[in-house]
């Protein structure tokens, strides 16, 4: 048959040849798209950079911290009070929450999500095509992806799933 591989380890034929490349050109798509991504951002040593870098390992640790000490995983419940007073994103949130309708949350989380997805599509066809003349698309999902998995993850899966 025309995808089958050969017995004893050889080469793949028709079909099988054709999702071999197809592979590849994800993966090159994929690791272009990464490098393109991190390509022009300068890793200054500066005392902002630095406290910039901190103020956003301390949102990620506040964060973390605040899901690891839930009371579904035996903390008490004054503790997971405690930690969630820590976490300058859940009461950001959990302010925006008692004023904005939980619709319009779930609508701004969805819109937030979906856009992501089709600017990553974007980008990589973009990138596919080897038109990297265009670089806002990078640089909005840069900006997108870094605002969603640093500060906002825990808001949006709120949002969409609870």
């Amino acid at each position: 048959t025309g995808g089958d591989w050969i017995e004893g380890g050889g080469e793949p034929t028709g079909c099988g040849k054709m999702l071999a490349r197809r592979i590849e050109e994800m993966k090159d798509t994929l690791f272009g798209l990464f490098y393109v991504m991190t390509e022009g951002v300068v890793w200054d040593n500066t005392p902002a950079m630095r406290r910039k870098f901190f103020f956003i390992m301390a949102i990620d640790y506040f964060q973390v911290q605040r899901i690891l000490t839930a009371t579904r995983y035996g903390w008490t419940e004054e503790t997971t009070n405690v930690v969630q007073s820590t976490d300058i994103v859940y009461l950001c949130t959990t302010l925006a929450s008692q004023v904005i309708p939980r619709y319009s949350l779930f609508f701004i989380a969805s819109l937030l999500v979906l856009g992501t997805l089709a600017d990553t599509f974007y980008a990589a066809h973009l990138f596919k095509t080897g038109s990297i003349d265009k670089m806002w698309p990078l640089k909005v999902l840069r900006l997108l992806v870094a605002g969603m998995v640093t500060t906002a993850f825990s808001s949006i899966i709120k949002w969409l799933l609870i």
